[in-house]
Order: structure tokens, then C-alpha cells, then sequence
């Protein structure tokens, strides 16, 4: 095994998931004093476990047909677009359109809902 490939990703991941939306779901379930500690961390763990092999098997496959510049390229292209939005969210530069996307779902489930 080489150590430091490893070293670098478990850095990458443990930094990435430090106080991300995960842990604060986990911290949470196990602030509930009716769950098991223990239950709480092997589901969260499992859960981590299959997202992760997700992402393995999505990279692998990606990569046979896309070449890993061009996949390094998307996945920046994608941090920084998510980082925009995030950004354009805590500006209320979305609120609008998101609101208007909102009652437009609204009124076609309510439409949906009345021919039923």
C-alpha cells in the first residue's frame, strides 16, 4: 500500500467532511438519548462506506471513457459552480427564481392532485 496516496486522500476526505451536512446529521441521531450510540455510528459509517464505494465505481467508469485531465477539469469546473451557487444562495441572488420554480411545482402537483 502506498502510505503517503493513502495518507493524502484520508486528509482530503476528513477535512472535506468536517462539519458537513453528514456529521451534523450523525451528531444529531446521536444526541437522541433513545438511540444507541453504537447503532448511530455503524449506520453513519456504513452509509459513508457506500457513498464512498459509489464514488470509486463512478471514477473508475468515468475514467475508461474521459480522460483524467479532462476529469480533474469537470470535477474543478464543479467545485467552483457549486461554490457560486452556495455563494449566490447566501446573497439571495437565487431566492426568486428558486421561489418562483417552487410555486410553479406547487401549482402543477396541485393540478395533479385535483384531476385525481
Amino acid at each position: 500500500m502506498d502510505w503517503k496516496v493513502f495518507l493524502t486522500i484520508f486528509a482530503a476526505v476528513f477535512i472535506a467532511e468536517l462539519g458537513d451536512k453528514t456529521q451534523l446529521a450523525t451528531m444529531l441521531f446521536a444526541a437522541d438519548k433513545d438511540t444507541s450510540r453504537m447503532v448511530v455510528f455503524a449506520a453513519a459509517s456504513a452509509a459513508l462506506i457506500v457513498a464512498t464505494a459509489l464514488g470509486v465505481l463512478a471514477g473508475t467508469l468515468l475514467s475508461a471513457y474521459i480522460s483524467e485531465k479532462l476529469l480533474a477539469y469537470v470535477a474543478g469546473v464543479g467545485f467552483i459552480l457549486i461554490g457560486l451557487f452556495t455563494f449566490g444562495l447566501s446573497l439571495n441572488f437565487f431566492v426568486p427564481v428558486l421561489s418562483r420554480a417552487i410555486a410553479d411545482i406547487e401549482s402543477s402537483v396541485m393540478l395533479v392532485l385535483r384531476a385525481m
